[in-house]
């Protein structure tokens, strides 16, 4: 069968809920098939790369937090000056963040979807305008306390060129920093099911209220 592109055809939420729901259904089922997934870095994105060989201090079973605002106190635990962190970090909330054990390792991950007539407004920086993510990619930089660190995109496969262009102009990897991208379609071993889920419970929804939109509609018909 030929391999289609067509994650763009969810909306970001979908596919963010059925990752963060596969991640609680099995933790461990979760990070067997994770790691085996290609990622694509900034500086090589037609040499893809295993998660677990960019960051050997994963380790087993680390931790995912899904749509997780960063806290006031978490300024020494980031090894970032209180100030800083306050006024520029404090309650950013990143799509993802993985984090190992020993608090060594920290990944923030920035999900997308759509079709291409969103590209302009999902990749480009307009100007006096600051893309969300550029603050998840500096306080990456002003973290001080864990050595390796990443920035990813996952997006669908049809946001390839736009999605690496951004990377290039604005995402550079730098040491102990790496930077790039994974894709939607990789992760659908891990999320089918959650999809599948997540979406006839939308449709189930949107049908009843058309049910009950149609009743209305009759009763003010009556009443004329």
């Amino acid at each position: 069968m030929e391999e289609k592109e067509f994650t763009q055809k969810f909306p970001e939420w979908v596919l963010s809920y059925s990752l963060h729901e596969a991640y609680k259904q099995d933790t461990f089922k979760f990070w067997e098939e994770f790691f085996r997934i290609d990622v694509y870095l900034t500086t090589k994105p037609n040499d893809p790369q295993k998660l677990k060989a960019l960051f050997p201090s994963l380790g087993e079973a680390p931790k995912l937090f899904c749509d997780t605002p960063f806290k006031e106190k978490d300024y020494e635990r980031y090894g970032i000056d209180k100030g800083i962190y306050k006024n520029k970090f404090w309650g950013i909330r990143p799509d993802f963040i993985i984090e190992n054990e020993e608090q060594s390792l920290i990944i923030l991950f920035d999900a997308k979807s759509g079709e291409p007539k969103q590209f302009k407004k999902i990749y480009t920086v307009q100007k006096d305008t600051k893309l969300k993510e550029k603050l998840y990619y500096e306080f990456l930089l002003d973290c001080r306390t864990f050595q390796q660190k990443g920035f990813f995109y996952i997006i669908p496969k049809t946001h390839i060129e736009p999605c690496s262009i951004l990377l290039q102009e604005h995402f550079k990897p730098q040491p102990m920093l790496q930077t790039g991208f994974i894709l939607w379609e990789d992760l659908l071993p891990i999320i089918y099911e959650k999809i599948l889920e997540a979406v006839i419970d939308e449709v189930s929804k949107e049908m009843n209220g058309l049910q009950e939109l149609r009743k209305w509609r009759k009763y003010i018909d009556s009443q004329k």
